[in-house]
C-alpha cells in the first residue's frame, strides 16, 4: 500500500467515524428533544398536582394555609399592573358585592375604589383588608 493510499484510507475511516458519530448525536438530540416536548406537554392535572404539593409544602413551612398564597399567574397579573385588590378578591372567590358587604362599604363606593376612580378612605381600606384577612399593604397598589 502506498503512502497516498494509506492516507486516503485513513481519511475515509475518519469521515466514516464522523458520520457514525453524527448519526449517534442526531439520535441523542432527537431523544432530548422528545423529552423536552413531553415535559412541555404535561396535562393540566399534573401541573395542578404539582401546585397543590407546593402549596402544601409552603403551608407546612410557614404555618399559613394555602389560600394565603397567590399563584404565579396571580402575582404576574399584579406585576403587569392589575389591582392587588381585584386579584386578592378573586383569589378569595368573592364577588365585588360580597366583599363590599363584608367590609361594610357600599357597593358603589367599593367599585370606585377597585377601579381606581376614588382613592378610598383609610377606614375603607382597613375594612377591605380585614374582610380579605390581609393587610392594607397587601391590597393597595
Amino acid at each position: 500500500m502506498t503512502s497516498d493510499t494509506k492516507t486516503s484510507a485513513h481519511i475515509s475511516a475518519l469521515f466514516q467515524r464522523l458520520a457514525d458519530n453524527a448519526d449517534a448525536m442526531a439520535k441523542d438530540f432527537r431523544a432530548a428533544s422528545d423529552a423536552v416536548m413531553e415535559m412541555t406537554h404535561r396535562d393540566d392535572a399534573e401541573y395542578d398536582e404539582d401546585a397543590e404539593d407546593l402549596a402544601a409544602h409552603r403551608a407546612a413551612l410557614t404555618g399559613h394555609p394555602p389560600e394565603d398564597f397567590l399563584s404565579g399567574d396571580e402575582v404576574l397579573r399584579m406585576v403587569r399592573g392589575e389591582s392587588p385588590l381585584v386579584v386578592w378578591r378573586e383569589h378569595r372567590n368573592m364577588t365585588a358585592t360580597a366583599l363590599a358587604k363584608a367590609a361594610g362599604v357600599s357597593p358603589g363606593y367599593f367599585s370606585e375604589i377597585e377601579n381606581g376612580k376614588k382613592p378610598g378612605s383609610a377606614k375603607a381600606w382597613k375594612s377591605l383588608a380585614k374582610a380579605l384577612n390581609l393587610t392594607v399593604d397587601d391590597i393597595m397598589n
